[in-house]
């Protein structure tokens, strides 16, 4: 949802090239813990996971015709269903191939991945939180999981491209857009929220384990 489909050249490339670094630095992470504790990730768990990345990746390349164009993305779902660790993997393919067939540049693919590591951290932690301790009802667990991640991760955005600024454009203008684009992404956040709380409340009744694809993570 809070994706950045700038093309290349238009964040300045001090900040591009901070964000690639953050990125690949939380990327060390997920693959030393991958050394440590891969052998022990059933396989169910990353078959749903390749699911899940394919379907993201095919509903991320679908503009929705309201205000101007929306698309959702599920990367909250990613969390849901698989948790952070296994999940960031599945944002950097999601990502890589975005760019790869012109969904945005190869440069903002740092700050993407970074946007939707908050989306699947938070709902993760929100959902597990909510359903697994609290045993709040599925569809009501995860669309305020989701909508939680997505109005984070919206803020998120608007914050790094303010301080990053966007080249060429004044300061109270590129404010101005920000805030109508943020306006416009909690719309699609909602919706979002909404369809991932049904989604997660079928998968609950006719499949349940694989809302607990992610037990290594929360263990």
């Amino acid at each position: 949802m809070a994706h950045i489909h700038l093309p290349d050249g238009v964040l300045p490339i001090t900040w591009v090239a901070f964000y690639w670094l953050i990125s690949l630095a939380l990327l060390g992470i997920v693959a030393f813990y991958f050394r440590r504790t891969g052998k022990s990730i059933e396989v169910k768990t990353l078959s749903v996971a390749g699911v899940a990345t394919a379907l993201a990746f095919v509903i991320f390349q679908v503009e929705v015709p309201v205000l101007g164009g929306l698309h959702l993305n599920f990367t909250p779902m990613l969390g849901i269903l698989v948790g952070p660790i296994i999940g960031s993997v599945s944002a950097v393919i999601i990502n890589i191939l975005s760019s790869a067939v012109g969904h945005g540049g190869w440069g903002p693919i740092g700050l993407n991945f970074l946007i939707n590591m908050v989306e699947i951290v938070v709902a993760f932690s929100i959902f597990v939180f909510l359903f697994r301790r609290r045993r709040v009802l599925p569809f009501i667990a995860a669309l305020v999981a989701t909508l939680i991640a997505l109005t984070v991760s919206n803020a998120l955005m608007v914050g790094a491209i303010t301080v990053s600024g966007i080249q060429g454009v004044e300061g109270v203008e590129e404010l101005q857009n920000l805030l109508l684009l943020a306006l416009i992404n909690e719309v699609a956040a909602v919706v979002e929220s909404i369809v991932t709380g049904f989604l997660v409340a079928f998968l609950a009744k006719v499949k349940p384990e694989l809302l607990g694809g992610s037990k290594i993570e929360e263990s």
